[in-house]
This record gives C-alpha cells, sequence and structure tokens, in this order.
C-alpha cells in the first residue's frame, strides 16, 4: 500500500500541490504507514517533520541508523546554503535530547563535523542526566590539561564542564566514581566540589578535597567521623552475626579464604553465588579492610600535618600536636569500645 501512494504521487506530480501534500501528511499522522509519511515530509521539505518520523516510529539499531543518515545527508546537501543550513542546525538542536539518547558516538561525530565542535552548546541542551554524563564524559577526555592556561576561554568552558560532572555524579547517586575522578583532574572547582560532596556525605571525597586545599585539621575531624562510622558498622555486624562468625573457618585459613572471595568478586557478579557463611565473612573482611584503610589514612594525613610544621613556626606546630591527639584519642576510644563489648 504505502508503494502504491507513493507511486501515484510520484505519477501524478503535476496534480498535487504543497498544500495538497502537507494535506495528505497530517491525514497519516495516526496510521502505520510511516515509509508514506517520510515519503511526503522529505517532499515537502519538512526536516522537522521527517526527523520526528524517525525518532517516534523506528527503534533499535534501525532508528540509529536511519536518523543519522538522515541528519548526515541534509546536513551534507544544504551546507552551502547558510540560511537553511541554520534552520536545520535548529531543529536538532530542539530535539537533541532524543537524538542524543541513540548514540553518543553518533552525537560526537554530529558535533565535531556541523558543530563546529561546540561540546558544550550540546551538552548544556541535554535534558536527561544519564545521557548528558555519557557525553559529558567523552567530551572531558578531548581536553588536556597540561594544555590550558589560567584565565582563557577553553579553561574556563573546561572548569564548567566539571563542575556539571560532579553534579551529575552526585545526582545520579554514583558517588563511587566521585573520588577517582577527583584525582584524575587538576581543574574541578575544589570549593563548589567539597560544597557539594558534603551535602552529599561523601566524605572520602571530602577528605581528599579538604587536604588538596590545605585544611589537614578539618580532613582529620571527617577522618574521626568515618573511623566512628565504619567502627560502629563493624561492631554492628558482628551482632547480628555473631554465631555464624564465631563458628566460622579456622583463623589461620581465614585470610586466604576470605581473600580468594574478594579476588573472585567479579566472577560472582556474572552469576555464581555464595553461602549465608561466605557472604557473612566476605563481609566482615570487606569492613575491618574499609577500617584498616581510613585508619591509615589519618595516620598519612597526621605525617603530612608533621612534614608541614616541621620548619614552621610554633603556631603550626602545636597545630599539628592538636591533629595527632584528635587522631589518636579516636584509637583510644575504639580500642575502650572493644573492651566493653
Amino acid at each position: 500500500l504505502s508503494n502504491t501512494i507513493m507511486a501515484a504521487i510520484e505519477n501524478n506530480s503535476d496534480i498535487f500541490s504543497t498544500r495538497d501534500l502537507e494535506d495528505l501528511l497530517r491525514r497519516t499522522e495516526k496510521t502505520e504507514l510511516t515509509k508514506v509519511k517520510i515519503y511526503l515530509a522529505k517532499k515537502i521539505g519538512n526536516f522537522a517533520k521527517t526527523l520526528d518520523i524517525y525518532l517516534k516510529e523506528f527503534k533499535g539499531e534501525e532508528q540509529i541508523i536511519l536518523t543519522y543518515n538522515f541528519i548526515n545527508g541534509e546536513m551534507a546537501k544544504f551546507k552551502e546554503d547558510k540560511i537553511q543550513y541554520q534552520k536545520i542546525k535548529g531543529f536538532i538542536l530542539e530535539k537533541i535530547t532524543e537524538i542524543a539518547a541513540l548514540s553518543i558516538d553518533r552525537i560526537i561525530e554530529l558535533t565535531e563535523n556541523y558543530f563546529d565542535s561546540n561540546y558544550a552548546e550540546i551538552l548544556f541542551r541535554i535534558n536527561n542526566n544519564a545521557n548528558k554524563l555519557k557525553y559529558l564524559e567523552e567530551i572531558i577526555g578531548k581536553y588536556k590539561e597540561d594544555d590550558l592556561n589560567p584565565n582563557e576561554p577553553a579553561t574556563k568552558e573546561y572548569e564548567k564542564i566539571l563542575k556539571l560532572h560532579i553534579d551529575l555524579l552526585c545526582n545520579l547517586k554514583y558517588f563511587d566514581q566521585i573520588l577517582p575522578n577527583l584525582k584524575m583532574r587538576d581543574h574541578y572547582p575544589v570549593l563548589y566540589c567539597l560544597e557539594k560532596c558534603k551535602a552529599y556525605k561523601i566524605y572520602d571525597a571530602c577528605i581528599y578535597l579538604e587536604r588538596k586545599s590545605g585544611n589537614i585539621a578539618e580532613a582529620i575531624k571527617l577522618v574521626n567521623l568515618l573511623i566512628k562510622e565504619d567502627f560502629n558498622n563493624l561492631k554492628n555486624f558482628y551482632q547480628e552475626n555473631y554465631e555464624i562468625i564465631k563458628n566460622g573457618k579456622d583463623n589461620s585459613d581465614e585470610d586466604e579464604y576470605i581473600n580468594e572471595l574478594i579476588e573472585a568478586d567479579e566472577e560472582s557478579k556474572k552469576g555464581k553465588t555464595r553461602t549465608k557463611e561466605e557472604e557473612i565473612l566476605y563481609q566482615k573482611k570487606i569492613l575491618i579492610r574499609k577500617q584498616d584503610k581510613i585508619l591509615k589514612l589519618g595516620t598519612e594525613i597526621c605525617e603530612l600535618s608533621s612534614q608541614m610544621s616541621s620548619s614552621s613556626q610554633m603556631s603550626s606546630r602545636e597545630e599539628s600536636k592538636k591533629i595527632w591527639q584528635s587522631l589518636l584519642s579516636m584509637y583510644y576510644d575504639l580500642i575502650n569500645g572493644i573492651k566493653v563489648d
């Protein structure tokens, strides 16, 4: 039927005016005659309508191929017609959220080929946070930090993008990705990120940022907060699982056994399951490792404080002493907590 309708229009093109074709397009709007709708929209030069049909009436890989082939074809076709070219770009920007959802790789190509690699223009128009994050993480890698100079437009744009990156990671609750990213790049705005991380209680990132900004005392306060929190979690875990832990594997074998479980964790996520006893021993070891890690971090920060104050005035050395006392006091509280329980 679609082929018959299109052939009839072609064979009688002198009879059908643009208004007639627009009327036919409206009449077919709620039908399943997708090919006819595309044919009519293209024939009357309605780019926006054609794009809308591709976005709404196709799925999967076919939708990606057809949509991007259409966009690329039209952009190439009208590249010398500045007015039409800008109109098409405007239509693309209006639908950029839907277009970005199809393929991040293809929208990067689109940005580079037709939007002069103006990634920010595309980025800040994508309304879906998950797709915005995917696009953003692709373009972050295109900036070379060593080549950026302070106060230049490219540097300011990069910092704005990194600020949005932290926002998205927080909003999407990808908290475990924040600290690795902060360590990876030097241009994240420290005070902004610190405020954001405090709001979401992402304390490992807060500790890193406090250290980076030179606020050692505040970093230790957060370390002590985490030490106490982790200890309480570990204590509660022992209380809830006391019988299984008491009757668990012999201690001499336990470390090697649990290490094997931890190393095989990725495999376990692929369908392998652990017994209840194995899971409890595994979680116990994870909690202990987490506590050990934060205790070592506290010691490291205190040692850094000592190094910073070694050649400084007496006031700095006194401050370093207070920082050490704060951490040691927390150690003491933990020991007392263990004795009591």
